[in-house]
């Protein structure tokens, strides 16, 4: 069952201020609308431990481990509502309402929470949102619409090749660079294993969606985006966020600084088809420079968030299992590394996808086992049916991963383990529904192609020429699984606290001086993956 703790982000004076506002605003709510009041026939509704502010303090304290705790201490639940008092949230707590959510996708919608974001993220206000809210001059979908429309498309076959060409040469440069510190003179070299998935992915990742002119080469401006994510917990409640998330807030608005300077250099024109496509469906709406450079910062979370810990993560889950590790030097020097006319070692990233089943079910699992990603849809239709229960319009639905991967109806009795070969089994009963690793459909994470290409290959690269182990700690040097950063709430992936896992890297026997590259090679560029 997963354990409470308490988040370290808060400071008690910040908690004692967000609880007193709470406070004042939810009991005006509760008195003054009647929206909340429960009725009969809506799933079944969890009261909090603390009157009317419980349900609230627990998200400020534990993020979206609050749900997770929930729904285990209620297993027998299959949707149950928490009274928000000015909405409701419909928790999801079994695969087989993750299908009936997905059925009613006209009437249980995602684009309100984009808007949302937009606003409690991004900082667009006013005429900025009810552009992003019209519909284009030729009818049809709205503006925002239209931007995530363009990002699919970007995402796939020559914008993904793209993508794939323009970060590969930056994660094998980033491997030599381990390899020649822990070959030096000394030996080993030490690296907090999360820091530098995170330095690595976020240079990789911004130089080829930004190209030249990539705002996150200045220090400051990558450092400033990880502030801003890190302090999202407090800045989405928008009380006063220029005080109480004032890191966040900072962090954010030098961001779009730089992307405003970005887009008055014309550096978009040089960038991806990616970046392109979100300025051409901004710009062609009227949307102002400043408005289109909060969005691009805001967007940072999409294309960095759920990268850097997801490869840090599957790092972690190889390296900690010997027989595991093992297993996958073998597959891929067997199926998808070769040796050049000039001695060098190619990994070729189609032979990865197409023939390393290992790697990716592994890749899979980890998704499944520590994902906390809760997507949410707005009910926007007057009376949704969902099995018995009925949704009431303007309330929110959420499903959490973490209750619908560890659900032994889909998973079987070994949901709370680890199983590498999980997504191998064909008999192992995974259906869609029961996986929530890319979002639910229809709003699947339009880059989950290019993102898993980028993390299966810095992992790949690390197994095949890396020994890693941790770092002795009171005398042990024990693979401990970190504590997770439960304020970095833009992460469906938890990210670990900082220092909890440190290890030492050395380069492996024979990989001295052999020069790696990546192949990247034409076609679609897809992964056969489960997605929801």
């Amino acid at each position: 069952m997963p354990q409470l703790t308490r988040s370290t982000q808060l400071t008690p004076a910040q908690l004692l201020w967000l609880a007193v506002a709470l406070l004042i605003a939810s009991t005006l709510w509760y008195y003054l609308s009647r929206k909340a009041r429960p009725t009969q026939d809506e799933p079944p509704q969890l009261a909090p431990r603390i009157p009317l502010l419980g349900h609230a303090l627990g998200f400020l304290q534990h993020g979206s481990a609050y749900l997770a705790h929930l729904c285990a201490t209620h297993p027998h639940l299959p949707v149950f509502t928490l009274d928000l008092l000015a909405l409701k949230l419909y928790v999801v707590n079994a695969p087989s309402v993750v299908g009936a959510v997905q059925r009613n996708a006209r009437a249980l919608v995602f684009e309100p929470v984009l808007l949302a974001a937009a606003g409690r993220m991004a900082g667009i206000k006013g005429r900025g949102i009810e552009v992003l809210k019209a519909e284009r001059e030729d009818g049809g979908v709205s503006v925002s619409e239209e931007v995530l429309r363009n990002m699919h498309k970007a995402l796939l076959g020559g914008g993904l090749r793209e993508l794939n060409v323009g970060t590969m040469g930056a994660l094998v440069a980033a491997v030599d660079g381990v390899v020649g510190a822990g070959s030096g003179g000394e030996g080993e070299g030490e690296i907090d294993l999360h820091a530098w998935c995170r330095e690595v992915i976020t240079a990789a990742t911004t130089d080829a969606v930004y190209g030249p002119m990539n705002p996150y080469k200045r220090r400051e401006v990558a450092d400033a985006f990880w502030d801003f994510e890190n302090g999202l917990n407090v800045l989405l409640l928008n009380l006063y966020p220029r005080l109480t998330a004032r890191k966040a807030f900072l962090g954010r608005e030098t961001l779009v600084a730089a992307f405003q300077a970005y887009y008055d250099q014309d550096g978009h024109q040089a960038a991806s088809a990616l970046t392109r496509g979100r300025w051409e469906a901004q710009h062609a709406a009227g949307a102002s420079v400043e408005d289109m450079a909060r969005l691009e910062a805001a967007a940072g979370t999409g294309i960095l968030s759920n990268t850097v810990p997801t490869a840090f993560w599957l790092a972690f889950d190889i390296f900690s299992r010997a027989e595991l590790l093992a297993a996958l030097r073998a597959e891929l020097l067997e199926h998808a590394v070769r040796v050049d006319e000039d001695g060098g070692c190619v990994l070729d990233l189609a032979a990865l996808r197409a023939s390393c089943p290992l790697l990716t079910s592994t890749f899979q699992e980890t998704l499944r086992f520590h994902s906390r990603g809760t997507p949410t849809r707005v009910v926007t239709g007057e009376e949704v049916v969902l099995g018995q229960f009925r949704l009431r319009k303007g309330n929110i639905v959420q499903m959490p991963a973490a209750a619908v991967h560890r659900h032994a109806s889909m998973w079987g009795a070994s949901s709370n383990s680890f199983d590498a070969a999980r997504f191998m089994r064909k008999d192992a009963g995974v259906r869609p529904t029961g996986f929530l690793g890319f979002g639910a459909a229809p709003n699947l994470c339009p880059g989950r192609h290019f993102a898993a290409g980028e993390v299966l290959v810095l992992v790949a690269l690390v197994v095949l020429r890396c020994d890693v182990v941790p770092v002795a700690k009171d005398g042990k040097g024990e693979w401990i699984a970190p504590r997770v950063n439960k304020a970095a709430v833009a992460a469906s992936m938890g990210p670990p606290l900082e220092g909890e896992c440190v290890v030492s890297v050395r380069g492996r026997e024979g990989d001295q001086g052999v020069r790696w590259r990546v192949e990247v090679g034409e076609g679609e560029g897809r992964f056969g993956l489960v997605t929801g």
